[in-house]
């Protein structure tokens, strides 16, 4: 997580100096990706080993193909990484209670972002590109997609998603109109 919060540091840092939120941070997660994936770091083909580790354990687990290192399995596996992180488990996956407590948290976590894209204030905008708000959104969805790369376990995914699920959370709820809806005159 350390590594994702300098990437979104000097996100903001760029967006800060340049005052362009769109071009600071593509262009740092461009210069990320390239070098995630340069032949001389084998960053790529370090988190592949790990996960090829963890989906040797034995356990629950969701479907995850294995990365070899190459780009084009990273661009293989995301449908899957974002899906096990972002949807699952879906309720009827679900085989027990901690499972069906699990999938009722997704089911929440969408309902408050789909709430907070129906009551969004007029200025949404200005406030999505505010640059704390931003960072928080991409430093809680870069975690939550390498968290879907790396782990198969339902569990672990559930714990290890804890805090980026906060900042996606408390990035969307900024967005919204909800505090002027209370009308403090009837009190």
């Amino acid at each position: 997580m350390a590594v994702f919060t300098g990437l979104v540091t000097i996100g903001y840092y760029a967006q800060i100096r340049w005052g362009k939120p769109i071009l600071a941070y593509g262009t740092v997660y461009l210069i990320a990706i390239l070098l995630f994936f340069l032949p001389a770091g084998n960053i790529s083909g370090k988190i592949a080993v790990k996960q090829n580790e963890f989906s040797k354990l034995k356990g629950t687990k969701f479907r995850l193909d294995n990365l070899d290192g190459s780009p084009a399995s990273y661009m293989k596996v995301l449908p899957q990484a974002a899906g096990n992180t972002f949807l699952r488990p879906l309720p009827w996956e679900a085989k027990g209670f901690l499972y069906l407590m699990a999938s009722a948290e997704v089911i929440v976590f969408w309902v408050i972002i789909i709430a907070s894209v129906l009551n969004r204030h007029t200025y949404w905008k200005i406030r999505l590109f505010h640059p704390v708000v931003l960072m928080l959104l991409m430093l809680g969805i870069t975690t939550y997609i390498f968290i879907g790369y790396i782990v198969p376990f339902p569990g672990a995914i559930v714990r290890y998603k804890a805090i980026p699920e906060i900042l996606i959370l408390c990035s969307m709820a900024t967005l919204t109109r909800w505090h002027e809806q209370t009308n403090y005159n009837k009190i």
